[in-house]
């Protein structure tokens, strides 16, 4: 897992649910995820997901924090995806239905 440029941004989405998702605009990645925000909006377990992904499906970024600047784990957009697909749909819909506004 390399780690990305950080001169590159985050922004944080506020969802209609309440929860917030931090997306990485990346020159070498493209559009990325943070991995600790997708589980938590999903349910799912972060390290249980980050150990089925591959290397080239994950990036470091970083990132502005309530701590100061730290490296944080992003989903590509592949792998968010996959991550998806992997989940029943009545699971999923909602979090879809956001990503489509």
């Amino acid at each position: 897992m390399e780690k990305a440029p950080y001169e590159n941004h985050v922004i944080t989405f506020d969802l209609e649910s309440g929860e917030e998702l931090r997306v990485a605009f990346n020159t070498e990645h493209g559009v990325g995820f943070c991995l600790n925000d997708v589980c938590e909006i999903l349910g799912i377990d972060r390290r249980d997901t980050r150990r089925s992904l591959c290397d080239e499906d994950i990036f470091q970024h970083r990132a502005p924090t309530d701590g100061g600047w730290q490296w944080m784990t992003f989903l590509t957009a592949d792998s968010l995806y996959e991550i998806l697909n992997r989940l029943t749909l009545g699971r999923v819909m909602p979090f879809i239905s956001e990503l489509k506004e």
